[in-house]
This record gives C-alpha cells, sequence and structure tokens, in this order.
C-alpha cells in the first residue's frame, strides 16, 4: 500500500470521526437541499405538468437540473466544511508537523488531504443525485413515457461535475496546505454559490443544459484550467513551507 493510500485513508477516518463536520454537513445540505426541491418543483416540474401539450424535453431537462443542482449543493458543501476546520485543526496540533519528521513527502500530505476533503462529498453527492433521479423520473417522467436518465445527463451529473470538485479539492489544498488555510478555503466557499448561480442563469436562458453537450464542454474546460492553476501553485507546496505555515 503505497504511502499515498495509507495517508488519505488516515484523513477520511479522522474527518468522518468529527462530530461537527458530520452534523453541520447532514443539517445545511439537508437544508438547501429542501430548498432546492420546493422551488425547483413548484417553479419548474408543476408548471410544466399543468400545460396543455407537456413539452417533454423542457420536462426532461428541469428534472436533469435538479439533479444537477443536487450534486453541486452537496459536493460543494461538503467541501466548503471539510476544507477549513480539519486543516486548522491539524496544523494547531501539531500532527501535520509530525507527520513531515517522518520520509512523508509534502505533495504525498497535499494529495491525500485533498482527497479526503472532497472524496465524501463526491459518494453523498452522487448518492443523493442517483436517489433524486430514481423519485423524479418515477414521479414525473416514466408516467409521462420520458426516460429517467440520458447519455449527457449521466456524464454531466455524475462524472464531469465530481471531477471538476476534485480538481478544486486540489486547488484548494495546494494554496491552504503551504499557506493560510482560509486563503484556499475561500475558493471553495465563492465557487459553489458563483457556479451555481451562472448555470442556474444560463440554464434558464437555454444557453446550456443538463442534457446536453454544451455543457460537459464548460465542464471540461473548467476542469483544463483548474488542472493548469494546480500545476503550477502545487510547486509552492513543500516541507519547509508548511512548516512555516503551522507556526504562524
Amino acid at each position: 500500500m503505497s504511502v499515498r493510500s495509507v495517508l488519505t485513508k488516515a484523513a477520511v477516518r479522522d474527518l468522518a470521526r468529527s462530530r461537527s463536520y458530520m452534523v453541520a454537513f447532514v443539517v445545511i445540505s439537508l437544508f438547501f437541499v429542501a430548498i432546492l426541491y420546493v422551488i425547483g418543483v413548484r417553479l419548474l416540474i408543476t408548471p410544466l405538468l399543468s400545460r396543455p401539450t407537456l413539452d417533454r424535453e423542457l420536462l426532461a431537462g428541469a428534472a436533469a437540473g435538479l439533479v444537477y443542482c443536487t450534486v453541486l449543493i452537496i459536493t460543494g458543501l461538503s467541501l466548503d466544511i471539510s476544507s477549513t476546520q480539519p486543516l486548522i485543526r491539524g496544523k494547531a496540533s501539531g500532527s501535520i508537523e509530525s507527520l513531515l519528521a517522518t520520509p512523508v513527502a509534502a505533495r504525498d500530505l497535499w494529495f491525500a488531504l485533498s482527497i479526503a476533503s472532497i472524496l465524501p462529498g463526491i459518494v453523498a453527492g452522487i448518492g443523493a443525485g442517483v436517489v433524486a433521479a430514481v423519485v423524479l423520473g418515477a414521479l414525473y417522467l416514466a408516467p409521462n413515457g420520458i426516460p429517467i436518465a440520458t447519455p449527457w445527463m449521466i456524464v454531466n451529473c455524475f462524472v464531469l461535475l465530481p471531477s471538476v470538485y476534485l480538481m478544486l479539492a486540489f486547488l484548494v489544498h495546494a494554496i491552504g496546505v503551504p499557506g493560510r488555510v482560509t486563503s484556499g478555503a475561500v475558493i471553495a466557499q465563492v465557487f459553489l454559490p458563483v457556479y451555481s448561480s451562472l448555470i442556474i442563469n444560463l440554464g434558464a436562458r437555454g444557453v446550456v443544459a443538463v442534457t446536453r453537450l454544451d455543457l460537459a464542454l464548460v465542464q471540461l474546460g473548467l476542469m483544463v484550467a483548474t488542472t493548469g492553476i494546480v500545476a503550477a501553485v502545487v510547486r509552492g507546496v513543500t516541507k519547509e513551507r508548511i512548516v512555516l505555515s503551522c507556526r504562524r
């Protein structure tokens, strides 16, 4: 088993044992997802179903949009919460310095902390998205002969969106691990509301849709851009800088 695997498992285990993280994540996620579906069903799906002629494409797009936002919110909230307190606690307690006193490489630690911060959110987001897709499909799509899932909906919701968040987690920790934790965390905190607003507005205007290729291209472009930034920033992840950041 590699060093990165061991460190990642340990970091995920520590995060899972944090009662404050679990409570905050579950409560906040349920709150925002509940608001999403109250608004989404009332303002999107119900008006479409009440039309004299059902627009099957719009109905499928509305349901797919709700599934996409479910994954987006849950994964994003997880990263928001897990990218701050665990790292602050690790630096303050001296556990990160202790690890760096061993043969553990700085980038191995960065990699493990990044994966651990986003993995629970990706699993929870995909799980909630699948449940949402099944429920919305059974209630609104299947009775009208509309497929529950389409290829682009699956790719956009369950492949590309988690991949975008994975690269974002690498970026957040490439900044926060060797520097100020809050400097990295603010990226995750800003990304969720800004990206959500952008996608919702573009979707409402028909510019992009979860069931089409255009959203996939947007997400691929975002991944490429984030990967390039990570490649540049990660050069600053060194033992010396991490140790100094722990002593500030």
